[in-house]
């Protein structure tokens, strides 16, 4: 697990750690997606970036988790990641005891 505050290198450019820390040294990406997550530039920075290692990796390395119920027209200003919520096999966290159950 990367963690920014344990893992990134001080003095080092933020892009250059996400890089190097955060997806060279990684098996899997875990992408927990919510109303926060797409607002945020360097949230989408990332998930752009672990596309692209996804892409040159050739094999499935990202596992979306949706944290909260999203308004489509919110997701769609994300048009690639709405196209692959759309396609792909999804984790769902519904904050209820049945929900959780159900997502561990």
């Amino acid at each position: 697990l990367c963690l920014h505050y344990r893992d990134f290198i001080p003095g080092v450019a933020i892009a250059a750690n996400i890089i190097q820390e955060g997806f060279h040294k990684s098996r899997k990406v875990i992408v927990v997606v919510s109303q926060h997550f797409i607002q945020s530039r360097w949230c989408i920075f990332e998930y752009e970036i672990a596309q692209t290692w996804q892409f040159l990796r050739s094999h499935a390395g990202i596992i979306f988790i949706v944290l909260q119920k999203l308004e489509k027209s919110l997701l769609r200003q994300q048009v690639e990641l709405y196209r692959l919520l759309s396609r792909n096999t999804y984790l769902e966290w519904e904050d209820s005891v049945l929900g959780r159950h159900i997502f561990w």
